[in-house]
């Protein structure tokens, strides 16, 4: 059995930075659609990202869909 050992953890503060980086304001406007597995592990999972976001976008509006397969036909 081979475990495997994180070699990436991307922090609340990570994402921050990053967004801030990226010229994103407290009064924008954002749509968010990420794969968090993408980063690894992040510490305190979604809510970490999630945080992040309200942290730099205080007055401004975060739009985050959200889809599953098994929501793809009305009729189902």
């Amino acid at each position: 059995m081979t475990q495997d050992i994180i070699t990436t953890i991307t922090t609340k503060d990570d994402f921050e930075k990053a967004l801030i980086a990226a010229n994103i304001s407290s009064t924008d406007k954002v749509i968010v659609h990420t794969a968090l597995s993408k980063f690894y592990y992040v510490p305190g999972g979604p809510e970490s990202l999630v945080q992040a976001l309200k942290g730099v976008i205080t007055q401004g509006t975060i739009m985050m869909p959200s889809e599953v397969s098994t929501n793809c036909d009305p009729a189902s």
